[in-house]
């Protein structure tokens, strides 16, 4: 039978671990790591501060956030749908209808007091008719570049839930949101000048104005319906300035 004692060292007689010198580490067995305190990273190795991702890395299943924009889809279920954008762009009429109707009500009167008695239009119609249609612009235009340029959301869009954002993950700003309203401006400003030539005339003459500005309305029309055919979902305004419509 063996010795179920083992021998004591005579130096050691209580079975102690032999002291290591200040500052150093325990030798380990051939072959183990040495183990490191809890919670602590081995030697080498930066420590994370709790909670914390390390650099570079995102927390699972959230996008990258970007300071003052966001991020790029990845996926298709990510863009807008056109039915979204539509019914966002109605809602944000229906907001800019009230004060499209104090301005025509201000200058509407204007315009038909300033015609003469056999019905002309006079300097004075003409003004108010150009006055009220700047007005008018400035307000839509005004609307849509502030909340693009902000934050991305137009009252429409934030009730549908859904957000303007640039392609190159850079904030939104007035820039990338007045480029989006170009072909609209553009199209605007072709009728407005097509009002003022042939405002008050009892035969309306089918020239060159007219042309243009059927071409430019054809041009808006394809540019609201240019999402139900792209890959991203982009109307012609969106290549123009480099944006995405997302789900917020």
């Amino acid at each position: 039978m063996s010795n179920p004692y083992q021998p004591q060292d005579p130096n050691n007689p209580y079975g102690q671990q032999p002291q290591q010198p200040y500052g150093q580490q325990p030798q380990q067995p051939y072959g183990q790591q040495p183990q490191q305190p809890y919670g602590q990273q081995p030697y080498g190795q930066p420590q994370q501060p709790y909670g914390q991702q390390p650099y570079g890395q995102q927390p699972y299943g959230q996008q990258p956030f970007v300071q003052g924009g966001y991020a790029v889809p990845n996926a298709a279920g990510m863009y807008a749908g056109w039915g979204a954008r539509l019914g966002a762009y109605i809602l944000d009429v229906l907001v800019l209808l009230i004060p499209s109707v104090l301005v025509s009500v201000i200058t509407g009167g204007g315009v038909a007091a300033s015609f003469n008695l056999t019905g002309n239009r006079t300097a004075s119609s003409v003004a108010m008719l150009i006055i009220g249609t700047l007005l008018n612009l400035v307000i839509t235009y005004g609307y849509f570049i502030y909340f693009h340029g902000t934050t991305g959301q137009t009252i429409g869009k934030k009730v549908l839930n859904i957000r303007v954002i640039r392609r190159n993950n850079q904030a939104m700003d007035f820039v990338a949101a007045a480029k989006r309203l170009a072909i609209t401006f553009a199209s605007s400003a072709v009728s407005l000048l097509l009002g003022i030539v042939t405002f008050g005339d009892s035969l309306t003459t089918f020239g060159i104005f007219s042309l243009i500005n059927l071409a430019f309305s054809i041009a808006v029309l394809l540019d609201y319906l240019w999402p139900l055919w792209d890959p991203q979902k982009q109307a012609l305004h969106d290549k123009v300035a480099d944006t995405l419509v997302v789900r917020a």
